[in-house]
């Protein structure tokens, strides 16, 4: 799932931007959303990244599919959670 990976990536650059290495998506998401506490926006989109992160697996490894309309939505998370980060980096 291409979108994931556009999230993971955000995520990282937020990550990198405080001098960490990533090792573990669960762990990444899980930084964001301590890190950036105070800004609701970002721990939404950092939370329903981890749903992502299990989507993600699921059509990579176990061949399930998604829904058009849970793409788009995941399409406009991607989007929102890319703008907020250029905003902060």
């Amino acid at each position: 799932m291409t979108i994931y990976i556009s999230i993971f990536h955000s995520a990282r650059a937020l990550l990198y931007k405080k001098g960490h290495k990533e090792r573990s998506h669960f762990c990444l998401f899980e930084f964001v959303r301590e890190e950036y506490k105070n800004d609701p926006e970002i721990v939404r989109l950092a939370e329903i990244s981890q749903n992502y992160r299990e989507t993600r697996h699921m059509v990579q490894y176990e061949g399930t599919l998604c829904s058009e309309a849970s793409t788009v939505e995941a399409i406009n998370d991607a989007k929102k959670f890319l703008k907020l980060v250029k905003a902060i980096i």
